[in-house]
């Protein structure tokens, strides 16, 4: 249950809140520097899903990141975590999420 909160978090907009049952956590997303175009510029034309599950760390930034879908190229792995990295995980009082796993699908639609 509180994987699937977790999830359906990640798949909301660039900020969102979801009631876990422990608290409330919070996701916020800043786009990395240089914007998320920089995240997958080296990604061939075309649009791309990379699903993408990480750990929550002491700040509340995803770490320790692993592609359940496969071995993705090493394009693909950049630009999941490029964009993963942007995003925050906070409790309702400010805490980090530590320790928290969250899966989402970082999207590009590349022209």
């Amino acid at each position: 249950m509180f994987f699937a909160a977790v999830l359906l978090m990640a798949l909301l907009a660039p900020q969102a809140t979801v009631d876990t049952g422990n608290g409330v956590m919070t996701r916020t997303f800043a786009p990395p520097p240089g914007g998320v175009g920089r995240c997958g510029r080296n990604l061939p034309p075309g649009r791309y899903s990379i699903p993408v599950e990480c750990t929550v760390n002491s700040v509340g930034r995803p770490t320790a990141c692993t592609f359940p879908s496969g071995t993705p190229t090493r394009e693909e792995r950049y630009a999941a975590e490029c964009m993963a990295r942007a995003y925050r995980y906070t409790w309702e009082d400010g805490r980090p999420a530590e320790g928290i796993r969250f899966r989402f699908a970082s999207g590009w639609n590349i022209q």
